[in-house]
């Protein structure tokens, strides 16, 4: 799950991310 935070945070789209979404992936 790094690797996919890491992109996460790097992305533009980030912020686009939906609260949920971003809460479920930090939980994993």
């Amino acid at each position: 799950m790094s690797e996919l935070k890491e992109k996460l945070l790097a992305s533009k789209k980030y912020r686009d991310v939906c609260p949920d979404t971003i809460e479920r992936i930090w939980r994993e």
